[in-house]
């Protein structure tokens, strides 16, 4: 729960804001409203910035955005532990969020009627929004737990034009999709899952053909969740070999392109793409012939395996390329 607390936590929607005007004075006699203005002037500090997502550790910046000029899914009020100020509470969202019972899913429903401060008091708070400030701080900000959401990476590295495990299926509900296939190494399992609200789930199970998920996948996805340190040591192996394979295509007459992914494409330059995949199949090596998708004519893609297939792979396409 922690792990996504802070994740949640860091996603500022920015709903706070400066009222323009006169000063109005409350019954107390504090002052209400009028026009604050912060300047953050640290010279050599990278950190003085105002922009929540740039933002990875400044106590005096952060303490500011929070208590006065941004808002966010949950947040922890202000106050010692003994007041609750280490309870994690609404802010944004209706409450906190449904949990999967493997831990590893949020939904999360926003409070109705929520605006933005003048002068955008007309706009609306959608959950289009918090999708947009998730997309920010993966672009600008350093890394961090937003990297977990499934596709975080590939838009992190301008490889997508949007983070895949995020969806808006309405204005107020924000679901994250999680899959097996890269990260668990279970492609051909086929096995995926959505959290979301029961309206949007009900609709999509009407046009699922009957039986789609037998029960022994089931069971590999329920097990598979039980390995997380052995998925992350081969999740650490597949990045550590991706920058391996990437450092050997750069020798060759080849076009590479940057990948988050666990595979990477590459066009060959000395001869045709088709002719290259015939020729690494002759060798023993299979890889995805893209030669004919459109926007990659004439790539293929090799899949990053274990050291000996990354070697087999670059030593049959140093062969074909010859």
């Amino acid at each position: 729960m922690r792990r996504w607390s802070l994740l949640l936590v860091a996603l500022a929607a920015v709903a706070g804001g400066c009222r323009g005007g006169k000063a109005e004075h409350a019954a107390g006699g504090a002052p209400r409203g009028g026009t604050l203005r912060i300047g953050v002037a640290v010279p050599g500090d990278p950190l003085a910035t105002l922009d929540a997502a740039r933002i990875e550790f400044s106590p005096g910046v952060t303490e500011l955005l929070t208590c006065c000029l941004t808002r966010t899914l949950l947040n922890y009020r202000t106050g010692t532990t003994e007041e609750g100020g280490a309870v994690l509470r609404p802010d944004l969202a209706a409450a906190l969020p449904e949990v999967a019972d493997d831990g590893l899913t949020y939904t999360f429903r926003l409070k109705p009627g929520l605006r933005y401060a003048p002068p955008y008091e007309r706009v609306s708070i959608k959950a289009q929004d918090v999708v947009r400030a998730i997309e920010h701080a993966l672009r600008v900000g350093p890394p961090g737990p937003l990297v977990e959401i499934e596709g975080a990476q590939q838009f992190r590295g301008r490889n997508a034009g949007r983070v895949s495990g995020l969806e808006t299926p309405d204005d107020r509900t924000l679901v994250v999709v999680r899959t097996f296939s890269k990260t668990w190494s279970m492609a051909a399992a086929r096995l995926g899952y959505l959290v979301g609200p029961a309206a949007v789930v009900q609709t999509l199970e009407k046009v699922l053909l009957p039986y789609h998920l037998d029960a022994m996948k089931q069971a590999a996805g329920r097990l598979a969740l039980r390995f997380g340190a052995e998925m992350e040591a081969r999740v650490a192996q597949i990045v550590e070999e991706r920058g391996r394979l990437a450092a050997a295509l750069a020798e060759l007459p080849v076009e590479t392109w940057p990948s988050g992914a666990n595979f990477i494409l590459f066009r060959p330059q000395a001869r045709a793409g088709d002719d290259v995949w015939q020729a690494l199949l002759d060798r023993s090596v299979l890889v995805r012939n893209c030669v004919d998708w459109p926007g990659v004519e004439g790539c293929l893609r090799v899949t990053v395996g274990t050291p000996a297939e990354n070697d087999a792979f670059l030593a049959a396409l140093t062969e074909a390329l010859a």
